[in-house]
């Protein structure tokens, strides 16, 4: 299904719809931070994302749908992510202090 039809099919239904990169920790939290909390309409969002995002030799390759990485790939996934977790951390981290200092 296209996104277009689902932006559309659920829009009918009288959803407000929010696009947002899926593998961008930081907007989703952005986007998460600002949603409205009202009864009035119900949210969806279509977070787009890329297979296997943050890893290597996992990134847009359809392969990794079905196969098991050996135990070499998944240390180097393992390490892969650790460090875009710690990025993500520091990254909040950083936000947190600057919103404190505000």
């Amino acid at each position: 299904m296209r996104i277009s039809s689902l932006r559309e099919r659920w829009s009918s239904f009288g959803w407000k719809i929010h696009e947002v990169d899926g593998n961008d920790l930081d907007a989703l939290s952005r986007l998460f931070d600002g949603l409205p909390d009202s009864p009035e309409k119900p949210h969806l969002v279509i977070a787009h994302t890329v297979k296997g995002k943050g890893i290597s030799f996992m990134e847009h390759n359809a392969a990794w749908h079905h196969r098991v990485p050996t135990a070499d790939e998944y240390a180097q996934a393992q390490a892969e992510l650790a460090a875009s977790l710690a990025s993500f951390r520091a990254s909040l981290a950083s936000s947190a202090s600057s919103a404190g200092g505000a």
